[in-house]
């Protein structure tokens, strides 16, 4: 499986952990962006045995007019600390200087 996933955070705050729970499939997938410091990350952790969470795949893309960021990560397992998913570099992380390139005029992520 293959997912696309398009940020919807609302407007962007360094300040703010943003925490969504998706379904798919009926599978079901907790997503989380958070900024540490400077940098931006992206998780998506499977809910369910840590066996199967290799299996789903998912795609972060950023786009502007004039450029586009495409990240492709295996989808790590709820049971797996969020630090821990950080620190291993298993999950999307930019810095905030090329995330803030992506924001419109009100600071939402351009879709």
């Amino acid at each position: 499986m293959l997912g696309l996933t398009k940020p919807a955070i609302g407007k962007f705050n360094k300040d703010t952990i943003y925490v969504n729970i998706l379904l798919s499939s009926d599978n079901l997938f907790f997503e989380v962006y958070e900024v540490v410091g400077d940098e931006f990350y992206y998780i998506i952790q499977y809910i369910g045995p840590e066996k199967i969470a290799s299996q789903f795949k998912h795609k972060f893309v950023l786009e502007s007019v004039a450029e586009e960021i495409t990240v492709c990560k295996v989808a790590s397992s709820y049971g797996t600390d969020v630090k821990e998913v950080c620190d291993t570099g298993k999950c999307v992380k930019l810095s905030c200087d090329t995330v803030e390139r992506f924001l419109d005029e009100d600071k939402h992520i351009s879709e």
